[in-house]
């Protein structure tokens, strides 16, 4: 399996899968979200007028992330975004501030955005997991709006690492019911591919007609054997993706990518 080491790992991806055609981006699952929005914000931020929003919550951007926010409700920030007379390349915008927090749009804003703004990238992260590499789904969520046309859906390789406990797993009471996954168990890649290609978990809210990307992050903390079982065992287990990516924003690292039959 090869490595890519000195080259930007979503310049790389999109080499390899042309995502630039896609213009709403909506990320979900955990291990990576946020760092995932900034790094496509960077990215596309050379050539495109860019938005980087959420349908949950997310900190606020570091300057190196993204120097531009916008705190306004949906039709004010549409107008804006119009009246705009120098437009940066990448806004971070979100309807309101609670607390540490941006509070992000609803599903239907974001269409409404997309089709009256001037933005030609939106990127949502549409999701939360607590800063955790794996988690189970509430009935209300994922908020994944409907007019997204690529889907990043996201995990975390250091799930791999350590058994699974509430410390990494986000809402493990119900993984555990619905899987029957105990407290100290490790996760196997039957119990992963069920859990990534269920209707009712990693893949509930996604377009059909959207791209869907399964992006395992962190891989830096696996082993080349470890890598290397995942890349040869989970891709015939999945079901839902067009594609797998094993990789680590953090070390900007891409160890490989497999094309999937959905």
């Amino acid at each position: 399996m090869g490595i890519l080491t000195e080259e930007k790992i979503i310049r790389a991806v999109n080499d390899r899968l042309g995502i630039d055609k896609y213009k709403v981006i909506s990320i979900t699952g955990g291990g990576g979200k946020t760092s995932l929005m900034f790094a496509l914000g960077r990215h596309y931020a050379e050539s495109t007028f860019t938005l980087l929003t959420t349908t949950t919550k997310i900190f606020p951007p570091q300057n190196d992330e993204c120097p531009f926010e916008i705190i306004s409700r949906p039709d004010a920030l549409v107008k804006e975004l119009k009246e705009c007379t120098s437009i940066p390349s990448v806004i971070t915008a979100a309807k309101e501030r609670k607390g540490e927090k941006l509070s992000g749009y609803s599903t239907e804003d974001i269409a409404e955005i997309v089709s009256e703004s001037p933005v030609e990238k939106t990127i949502v992260e549409a999701d939360g997991s607590r800063g955790l590499s794996l988690k189970a789904y509430e009935e209300w969520e994922p908020p994944v709006p409907a007019v997204t046309d690529c889907h990043f859906i996201m995990m975390g390789a250091d799930i791999f690492t350590a058994p699974l406990s509430p410390a990494n797993v986000f809402r493990f009471d119900i993984l555990k019911n619905k899987f029957s996954i105990q407290t100290g168990e490790h996760l196997s890649l039957a119990n992963c591919s069920a859990l990534l290609s269920s209707r009712d978990e990693y893949l509930k809210n996604s377009p059909e007609s959207a791209l869907r990307i399964l992006f395992i992050n962190k891989c830096d903390l696996l082993d080349k054997t470890m890598l290397d079982y995942i890349a040869e065992k989970l891709p015939p287990m999945l079901k839902g993706y067009d594609h797998l990516i094993l990789g680590s924003i953090k070390m900007d690292k891409l160890f490989d990518i497999r094309d999937l039959l959905r």
